[in-house]
Formats: C-alpha cells, structure tokens, sequence
C-alpha cells in the first residue's frame, strides 16, 4: 500500500512539473496575460523632465534664475501651498546648488535670520520629484511633489549640517 502511495505521488508530481502544451483558446472569453506576456514599462512621469537644471551645478539659483523657470515655479508653488508666499519672502540666502548622483539639492534661508527660516530643497533628476524641508524655528517641515527622495550620505550631511547650523 505506502508503495503504491509513493508511485502515485510521483506521477501526480512528473504532471504537475511537466510543461504545458499551447492549445488553441477556443472559449469567447478576453485572452489574459500569462507569465510569459513581456512587461511593459510603466508610463512616464508627466511631470516636467530636471535633467536640464544639472547645468547649473555650482552656481546659485538666483544667478541662473532658476525660480523664473516657468515649469519648476509652478510645481514649487503647488507644493508649498499657502506657504509659497513666505517662500518667496523668505529666499534671501543661499547656497550654490550641489549635486550628489542624480540629485540636486541647495538651500536658502531668511536674510540675516537662517535660523528663524530656512529651506533645503533637493531635485531628483532620474523621477522628476521635488522635496523641499522647511525648518522654522528649529521645526522640520517636508513637502513631498511625489516620494521622499532618498538622501545620499553627502546629501543626508549637508542636510544635517543645515538643521544644525544657526
């Protein structure tokens, strides 16, 4: 009896195992994709490309008019809110725009008072997304156009740096 167990086991393992054969779909029903229908690539981001901003690496965003950029103002000011206005007030200082990988990242502050306002704000140039980090008064706030940008480590220290700093 357990031999003929074992037998049967085995063939119900060898058809289990054995490839399917291609029949013809004879039924009226909708042909559904299989494992082996190729994937297709997901569509792209509709969001404006940044790629073009890696240009002004080193030099600062008001050199280059970077916030006269029709495209990234409008997409700055989407994501900030009501809190555009004090953005635009508030850009006095900044940085030069840095770049780590394919991430853009700079800093601005309130003039003479970085520590009452200040923003850092990183671009990544792979998924077009915008973060911007707004410390006021030591209170981190993070606005998200799409994910969270992931840091890399130059860019988590400078992030670190500028939390820090007064």
């Amino acid at each position: 009896m357990f031999n003929k167990l074992i037998a049967f086991s085995l063939i119900v393992f060898v058809f289990a195992c054995s490839p399917k054969k291609d029949t013809p779909n004879t039924s009226n029903s909708e042909e559904k994709p299989s494992a082996e229908t190729p994937i297709v690539d997901a569509p792209k981001s509709d969001k404006p490309s940044l790629k073009s901003l890696e240009s002004y690496v080193g030099k600062k965003p008001s050199e280059v008019q970077l916030f006269d950029n029709a495209d990234l103002t409008q997409r700055i000011e989407k994501l900030l809110g009501a809190d555009y206005a004090d953005f635009k007030a508030d850009w006095n200082e900044e940085s030069p725009i840095m770049k780590d990988g394919e991430i853009l990242y700079f800093i601005g502050c309130k003039s003479g008072a970085c520590a009452e306002n200040k923003y850092f704000i990183m671009l990544d140039l792979v998924d077009p997304n915008i973060n911007i980090i707004n410390m006021r008064n030591g209170r981190p706030r993070s606005y998200e156009e799409g994910a969270v940008i992931g840091m890399p480590d130059t860019v988590a220290e400078a992030f670190d740096k500028t939390r820090q700093s007064q």
